[in-house]
C-alpha cells in the first residue's frame, strides 16, 4: 500500500534542515522580531506635531534594569522589582545618584542586605543633617562595556545630579577577542590579525595588542559617558576598580617558545617551585626571573612564582610589582586568564580619562593600599578575585562619598570632608551571622569554580562556620549531594533545603563535576570546626563511585580535575576528549582499600609529528607514590596497569600522570599555529604534552605479579 506524502511533510523537513544550520537559526530569531516587518510608512505630519522640523522627537520612556516606567497621577514613575518607587525629584530636590556597576558594585556575595548602594546612601547621610543625598541602585551582575553606557543613557530620565560609576572588572571578558582554540566563525579578521602578531612578535606580543585594544575601548566608552553626561548636565564619578592581588594564584602554562625554551622553561618553574617549598627565596627568585627571560613576561605564573620568592623575602614592594605584572599578563588570553581583572595599561587610561574630561577619580588601588598600609590587596579586603568583603565596600563607599561631597557639596557643609575622616565618622556595618555565613559559603564555592585554588575557599568555608555552625548542615548536604548518583539538584539532600534556615540557592546544585577540590575543602573546614565528615564522606563515595564490573572511566569530565584556568568556562565541557596543558595531569579515583585495581588508559603523546613515531615515558603515581611507567607514542595507545592493594586508601585517591616535556619544535609548532589561524581553523599556541582518549579502572579480581611488566595494544 502507498503512502501519499502530505504536502507540508517536504516543507517541514527543509525547515528543519534550515534551523540546524546557524544562518538558517539566526534567521528565525530575526524573524521573532515584531518590529522586523512593522508597517515604517510615516503618517501626515499635522497629525504629528512632534515629527514637525525642528521639533525633537520626544523619548519613549523605557526600563532601566530593573526599573519599570509606570504613569500614576498623570506623572512617571520608576517602579523597582521589588516595588520601591522612585518619584520625581522635589522642591528643593536632593542630590540624586545613580550608582551604576558589576557584581563588585552590587555587593557580591552579600546582596541584598548589605550593598555599596546602601552604604553610600548611609555615609552621605551621616555627613549632613539635611538629608539631601539620595542613591539609586543600578547595578547588576555581569554588566558589559556596552550595557553599562546604555544603562548611564537610560538613567538620564531619572533626573540625576550625578553619575557614579564602579566597573571595569568584566571589560576582561566582555571586549577580548576570539578563543583562537576554536574555528573563527564570522571572526576571520581577527583570527588573521592575531596571525599577524604572533608572526612579527611571536605569541607574547599578543599581550601589548590585546592591552592596547582594551586601552582604546576604554577611551572611547568614557568619551561617550562625556557626552552623555554634557546631554544631562549631570557630574561624573569614576571609581578605579582594585583587584586582590595575592589570593589568587596563576596557573598559566607558558605557551609556545622558539626552540627548546618551552622545556628550559617548565625546568625552571620545577626549580623555582621546588625552592619556596624549601624557603629559599633568593633561588626561587632567580629560577623565576630566568623564566620570565624566556617567556618575554607575557606568562602569568613566571610573574606569581616571582611575587611569592619576593613576599617570602619580606620586600612587599617588589611583589607589589610583581603581582601587578601577573595581573597585566593574566588579562589578554580567553583561555587563561583572570576571572576579572584590568590591566595597567586600561588603569591609567581610566585615570588620565577622568583627568581630561573633568571626571571625579576614585582611585581604589591607592585607596586600599593607604588603608591597609601594604600595596599588596589581600583576603582583607576580598573574598575572591574582585568581590568586596564588609570592609572593603565600607572603605570603597567611603572614598567614593567623598568624591561625591567634593563634586556636590551640602548647603550645611562648610568644608567636603576626605575619606578618611568619613571612615572615622561612620563605624563599618555590622551583618547578621547568617548572612556572613552565606556569603563566605558562596564566595568559597564560586573561588573554586573559577579555579583560584582549595586553601582560599577553605579559608572562607572556616569562617563560615565560625560565624555561623549551623551552616554546616547545608555543607553537608551539599557534599552528599556531590556524590549521590544522578545530579544534585535532583538529591533528597536538594528537597529539604527550602525547610533549611541555611537554604542554599538553587544554582548551588548545579554540579556537572565531582569535584575533588570543592570535597577536599568543604570536609577540611567540616573538620577543623570539630564537624568531622571524612568517614562519612569515604563511604559515600565508595557506595556511589566504586568502579563496578564495567569500570569507571577517570577520565570522563565528571571526574576531570581542572588546573586553575584550564577549568573551561562552559561546563559541561564541550569536548569528551582531555588535552593536557600542563606537563601533569591528576584524576580523582575511589577505592575501598580491600582490593587492587587495574588501569586501562587510552593515550598518546602530545605534539606529534608524522614523519614519526617518537617515544616519550608517562610516570604514573598514586597518591604521591610511583606505580610505573607508559611508553607513549605519538599514537593511541591502550595500557593496562596494575595498582597494589597496599597503595590504595578507602575514599578518595590520587592519579598522577606526568609527561614528557616538549622537545625542540617551538619553531615548527609557531608555524602551524600562524598557518591555521590565517585559514581561520583552531590553533594551539600552548604545547599539548599528551591526549588522553579513555582511563577506564578496574577492581582487579585477580592478584597478578606486581614485578610483571605493563602491557600495551597499539590502536
Amino acid at each position: 500500500m502507498s503512502h501519499r506524502t502530505h504536502p507540508s511533510r517536504k516543507l517541514c523537513d527543509t525547515l528543519g534542515e534550515l534551523l540546524t544550520t546557524r544562518d538558517g537559526f539566526e534567521t528565525a530569531r530575526l524573524l521573532q522580531d515584531p518590529d522586523l516587518f512593522a508597517d515604517r510608512t510615516t503618517p501626515p505630519a499635522s497629525q504629528h506635531p512632534a515629527n514637525q522640523p525642528g521639533i525633537p522627537e520626544p523619548r519613549a520612556a523605557q526600563a532601566i534594569l530593573d526599573w519599570q516606567p509606570t504613569e500614576v497621577d498623570g506623572g512617571q514613575v520608576f517602579v523597582h522589582a521589588d516595588s520601591r518607587v522612585l518619584r520625581p525629584a522635589t522642591d528643593p530636590p536632593p542630590h540624586r545618584i545613580c550608582l551604576l556597576g558589576e557584581s563588585a558594585a552590587a555587593g557580591y556575595f552579600y546582596l541584598p542586605d548589605v550593598t555599596p548602594a546602601k552604604l553610600l546612601e548611609s555615609q552621605l547621610a551621616a555627613t549632613t543633617t539635611l538629608g539631601c543625598y539620595e542613591v539609586v541602585d543600578l547595578t547588576r551582575p555581569a554588566l558589559t562595556l556596552d550595557e553599562l553606557l546604555a544603562t548611564a543613557a537610560a538613567c538620564l530620565a531619572m533626573k540625576p545630579h550625578l553619575l557614579l560609576l564602579f566597573a571595569g572588572n568584566n571589560w576582561l571578558w566582555t571586549t577580548l577577542g576570539p578563543r583562537l582554540d576554536r574555528y573563527a566563525e564570522h571572526r576571520l579578521a581577527d583570527f588573521r590579525y592575531r596571525a599577524a602578531v604572533i608572526e612579527e612578535a611571536g605569541v607574547a606580543g599578543l599581550r601589548d595588542a590585546v592591552h592596547q585594544e582594551l586601552e582604546q575601548r576604554a577611551a572611547a566608552a568614557l568619551d561617550r559617558l562625556a557626552t552623555i553626561a554634557a546631554e544631562g548636565s549631570v557630574r561624573v564619578v569614576w571609581m578605579v576598580p582594585e583587584v586582590n592581588l595575592t589570593g589568587i594564584e596563576a596557573s598559566q602554562p607558558v605557551y609556545w617558545l622558539p626552540g627548546n625554551h618551552c622545556a628550559r622553561w617548565w625546568r625552571a618553574h620545577q626549580r623555582a617551585t621546588a625552592h619556596l617549598e624549601r624557603g629559599e627565596a633568593g633561588r626561587a627568585a632567580t629560577s623565576a626571573r630566568r623564566m620570565i627571560a624566556l617567556d618575554d613576561g607575557a606568562c602569568a605564573t613566571s610573574h606569581s612564582l616571582l611575587a611569592r620568592a619576593l613576599e617570602q623575602a619580606g620586600d612587599a614592594d617588589g611583589a607589589s610589582r610583581a603581582r601587578r605584572a601577573e595581573v597585566d599578563a593574566a588579562t589578554w588570553d580567553s583561555i587563561f586568564r583572570r576571572p576579572s581583572a584590568v590591566p595597567s595599561p586600561v588603569l591609567e587610561t581610566l585615570r588620565d580619562a577622568c583627568r581630561q574630561h573633568g571626571f571625579g577619580c576614585v582611585d581604589l588601588p591607592t585607596v586600599f593600599a593607604h588603608h591597609t598600609g601594604s600595596p599588596l590587596s589581600d583576603g582583607r579586603l576580598f573574598l575572591d578575585h574582585s568581590h568586596l568583603t564588609i570592609e572593603g565596600m565600607w572603605i570603597a563607599t567611603a572614598a567614593a562619598a567623598a568624591a561625591v561631597l567634593h563634586l556636590l557639596p551640602a548647603t550645611d557643609m562648610p568644608q567636603p570632608p576626605d575619606w578618611q575622616q568619613i571612615v572615622a565618622a561612620t563605624p563599618p556595618p555590622t551583618v547578621a551571622p547568617k548572612v556572613d555565613a552565606l556569603a563566605k559559603l558562596y564566595a568559597g564555592l564560586y573561588n573554586l569554580q573559577m579555579g583560584n585554588g582549595s586553601g582560599t575557599a577553605e579559608a572562607l568555608f572556616r569562617a563560615a562556620l565560625s560565624a555561623e555552625p549551623g551552616i554546616g548542615e547545608s555543607m553537608i548536604d551539599l557534599l552528599h549531594s556531590r556524590l549521590a548518583p544522578g545530579r544534585g539538584f535532583m538529591s533528597a539532600d536538594r528537597a529539604h533545603q527550602p525547610e533549611s534556615p541555611y537554604g542554599l540557592v538553587p544554582g548551588t546544585w548545579v554540579a556537572w563535576e565531582l569535584g575533588a577540590d570543592i570535597l577536599s575543602a568543604l570536609s577540611a573546614a567540616l573538620a577543623a570546626s570539630g564537624q568531622s565528615v571524612t568517614r562519612a564522606l569515604d563511604r559515600w563515595l565508595i557506595d556511589h563511585h566504586q568502579p563496578r564490573a564495567a569500570g569507571v572511566d577517570l577520565a570522563a569530565p565528571f571526574y576531570r580535575t581542572y588546573v586553575g584556568g584550564q577549568r573551561p568556562y562552559k561546563v559541561p565541557p564541550e569536548s569528551s576528549l582531555f588535552r593536557a596543558l600542563h606537563p601533569e595531569s591528576t584524576s580523582p579515583r575511589v577505592r575501598d582499600g580491600q582490593r587492587a585495581l587495574r588501569l586501562a588508559p587510552t593515550l598518546r603523546r602530545g605534539a606529534r609529528r608524522a614523519a614519526a613515531r617518537r617515544r616519550g615515558q608517562v610516570a604514573v603515581t598514586v597518591n604521591d607514590l610511583r606505580v610505573g611507567e607508559l611508553a607513549a607514542l605519538d599514537h593511541w595507545q591502550q595500557y593496562e596497569l596494575h595498582i597494589e592493594r597496599s597503595l590504595l586508601r578507602p575514599g578518595l585517591n590520587h592519579l598522577r600522570l606526568a609527561w614528557p616535556l616538549p622537545g625542540k619544535r617551538g619553531d615548527t609548532a609557531l608555524q602551524i599555529a600562524i598557518r591555521r589561524l590565517r585559514q581561520g581553523l583552531p590553533a594551539d599556541l600552548y604545547p599539548v604534552f599528551g591526549e588522553i582518549f579513555s582511563l577506564v579502572s578496574y577492581l582487579d579480581r585477580d592478584t597478578p605479579d606486581p614485578s610483571a611488566p605493563s602491557r600495551h595494544k597499539s590502536t
